[in-house]
């Protein structure tokens, strides 16, 4: 993924010897909120490198968005990435820019 700032990340476990870095959202330089979501997959291997992956989302989404919080509920494939609040500089600067839906 692009550099950014202001993101979630969160460990998600798929079952006992795997898991998963989820990441989501953020501002990058040039482009604003994102709602990107991305994986970070670790190598069990010393010599290979640890891969990235955006996750395509389908249905309802939440919007782009910064400096929000993330959590994951559950484990395994039913688990679920909650997002809570954040700020969206569509909605300009100040307390009218933060975001609380869930």
């Amino acid at each position: 993924p692009k550099p950014r700032t202001d993101h979630t990340s969160v460990l998600w476990e798929i079952n006992d010897n795997n898991s998963t870095m989820v990441t989501f959202g953020g501002n990058m330089e040039g482009f604003g909120p994102t709602s990107e979501l991305w994986a970070l997959t670790p190598s069990n291997d010393e010599n290979l490198h640890s891969s990235w992956r955006e996750i395509p989302v389908f249905g309802p989404s939440p919007s782009p968005r910064t400096s929000h919080t993330a959590a994951i509920l559950g484990r395994g494939h039913n688990a679920k990435m909650v997002i809570v609040g954040g700020t969206s500089s569509t909605l300009g600067t100040g307390p009218g820019s933060m975001l609380c839906e869930a």
